[in-house]
């Protein structure tokens, strides 16, 4: 028995002695609070802090761009936080740790800390003009506008047709403003701003929408085919509208386009224009192009179109028809006698006895003047010649003389060259701003067509073109 009570005492006593080495003191390891471990910094300054113990505790913070080589930033503070109030370069990583001093004597190192400092937060961009889904480009442009926070260094706007694939337009922007050119209508479009301060980008930007105004349709027509003892088929009008199809699909603006070529009847133009009654808004712009033969009826003082069966296609015929078309709509007639298509007495006619006022008025009457109570739009004309004169055709150009030169002036060929290829000369840009005016293309073609008659019929004969309205700065044609 008395040997197991020693063994009692002696396990005892260890205990207790194992019990009084618990009280030693372990100090505590410093660790980051901001930043996180590898986080991202946006920022003017930086405030370092991290977690420590006591109020006798003593640290020491130390900081640098190399992690082998931080240098002692301040010691012996009792802070647990300090502002980096040095300037810190965009793009960079940070290192940083933490040595805590107890009163005790004893010392630990936190981790070695590092974080990437992204430069001062870029502005944020809000409340943008034009707003999402609201319509605007009618002159070709969209002026773009915003709001933002902040002082960035500049802007940049990113614009494309899907939101996708947004293209950066490459220049730098110091206003909250930017004009958008040579937009291309009943498109949708969509486009964004970063910011930048310091060489930092902005991130997560939102992206708006707008819609351009004005779709363009071109209803392109070519009789060749005709059964009339009055009137011979005509050999040329298919390349005229196969060269002003080439034409307009070469233009920046995207053209619905339908064309009838040969053998062409009433039922066929009126039916084709038919198709955009319900299809077409107020900001649209429908095209219409016709070669063929043409005429005018001294009775009722209104010039027509003849169609491959002989029926005529009179001015108030079409007129009635493309009233039922919203917005606006642009006719380029190459046929003879066209200019009761006009209003005359808003044309430049070099014939003073083609202007009476019972025929004047009774056509703008009809064509500009309607009582209609539909949304008629505006209405735009160019025609090959005046009531009294033929439209001339010519096998070395190969087309219709109006219509050879009005190619021309849009980026066809000219007479150095007739018969090749498409060439984008544009030489009816005649202020050279990348879009084609009624006025200037009337003002480029008008004397190269008289010329060139005159040469052809050895000065006996003389083709007038009319327009409407006159020096008008309708766009007809923009370049790429």
């Amino acid at each position: 028995m008395r040997r197991n009570i020693i063994c009692i005492t002696v396990i005892v006593s260890f205990i207790v002695v194992l019990s009084a080495s618990c009280t030693i003191f372990f100090p505590l390891k410093p660790t980051a609070l901001f930043p996180e471990n590898g986080q991202n910094v946006y920022s003017e300054s930086v405030i370092l802090s991290w977690l420590g113990k006591g109020d006798n505790t003593l640290y020491d913070l130390y900081f640098g761009e190399d992690s082998k080589n931080m240098k002692l930033l301040i010691s012996n503070t009792k802070k647990t936080s300090h502002n980096i109030d040095s300037k810190l370069k965009a793009r960079k990583y940070y290192y940083w740790k933490i040595i805590a001093k107890y009163s005790s004597g004893a010392s630990v190192e936190s981790e070695t800390y590092h974080f990437v400092y992204t430069g001062i937060l870029p502005a944020v961009v809000f409340n943008p003009y034009p707003v999402s889904g609201s319509v605007a480009g009618e002159n070709g442009y969209v002026d773009l506008y915003w709001s933002y926070n902040g002082k960035p260094d500049y802007f940049k706007v990113l614009i494309g047709t899907s939101p996708d694939t947004l293209t950066q337009i490459p220049v730098r922007i110091f206003e909250n403003y930017f004009r958008i050119e040579n937009i291309l209508p009943g498109k949708k479009y969509y486009w964004c701003v970063k910011t930048y301060k310091n060489g930092c980008e902005s991130v997560n930007n939102k992206t708006w929408n707008f819609n351009t105004s004005g779709k363009k349709q071109l209803l392109i027509i070519g009789i060749s085919d005709y059964s009339l003892s009055s009137a011979s088929n005509l050999d040329l009008t298919p390349n005229d509208a196969n060269e002003i199809d080439i034409a307009f699909s070469q233009s920046a603006e995207e053209f619905g386009m339908n064309k009838i070529i040969g053998r062409v009847f009433k039922n066929d133009i009126l039916n084709a224009l038919s198709l955009y009654e319900g299809n077409t808004s107020s900001e649209d712009i429908s095209y219409f192009y016709y070669a063929g033969h043409g005429g005018y009826d001294n009775y009722k003082k209104e010039s027509y179109l003849y169609m491959s069966d002989g029926d005529k296609l009179y001015v108030h015929e079409i007129k009635d028809q493309m009233d039922k078309i919203n917005g606006k709509k642009f006719l380029i007639i190459d046929a003879c006698q066209s200019g009761g298509f006009t209003d005359i007495s808003r044309t430049y006619s070099s014939d003073p006895t083609d202007n009476p006022k019972k025929f004047n008025e009774s056509i703008y009457r009809i064509f500009f003047k309607g009582n209609s109570k539909r949304n008629t739009g505006e209405y735009y004309v160019l025609t090959a010649a005046n009531t009294k004169q033929s439209s001339w055709e010519n096998k070395t150009i190969k087309n219709g003389v109006f219509s050879f030169f009005i190619l021309d002036g849009i980026g066809d060929v000219g007479l150095n060259n007739p018969n090749a290829e498409y060439d984008f000369t544009y030489q009816g840009d005649l202020n050279g701003d990348g879009k084609i005016t009624l006025n200037e293309i009337y003002n480029y073609a008008k004397p190269l067509i008289v010329d060139f008659v005159k040469e052809i019929s050895s000065g006996y004969y003389s083709q007038d073109i009319q327009v409407y309205p006159a020096e008008s700065e309708f766009n007809v044609y923009l370049i790429k």
